[in-house]
């Protein structure tokens, strides 16, 4: 199982039971059940893949737009296709370390091809520099287009 992307929780369907530590899991409306399922906890969908089906890599998803996030709530959203495709460029190249950020903001990377899921991101600024990252470290990429002020 994979849960490197996230559903938006009004794309949770039927609850199908609860782990054994109290996580709800739940069917992802439009995906097969047998395949696909969240987990949700504190507001976020969690989403998980059958070790059955092959895992979606990032490139497969397709993403053509993003959300920028703060506070949970969208602040822009961004349609160009030249930043999108920036960013996926920018995630192959060798990450820094980041610490101690003056801005932080989620990215929610969305696809056509999978319109009830997103891949979660971070964007964060530190001494005037941006840099684009995973939420599970301090390893961030160099970003130079400017997406918040």
């Amino acid at each position: 199982m994979n849960a490197d992307f996230e559903a938006e929780v009004n794309y949770l369907g039927e609850k199908l039971g609860k782990t054994e530590t109290g996580l709800s899991v739940y069917e992802i409306k439009g995906l097969s059940k047998e395949q696909w399922i969240a987990g949700e906890e504190a507001g976020h969908a969690f989403v998980y893949q059958s070790i059955q089906t092959k895992m979606m890599t990032l490139k497969e998803f397709e993403p053509n737009r993003l959300e920028i996030v703060q506070d949970d709530k969208a602040i822009k959203q961004i349609q160009d296709p030249q930043i999108v495709q920036e960013i996926m460029q920018v995630l192959n190249e060798k990450p820094v370390q980041v610490k101690s950020v003056e801005h932080l903001y989620s990215l929610r990377l969305f696809s056509e091809k999978y319109p009830h899921l997103y891949y979660p991101l971070l964007y964060v600024k530190k001494d005037g520099h941006y840099f684009i990252g995973y939420n599970s470290n301090s390893n961030a990429h160099p970003f130079r287009t400017i997406l918040v002020p």
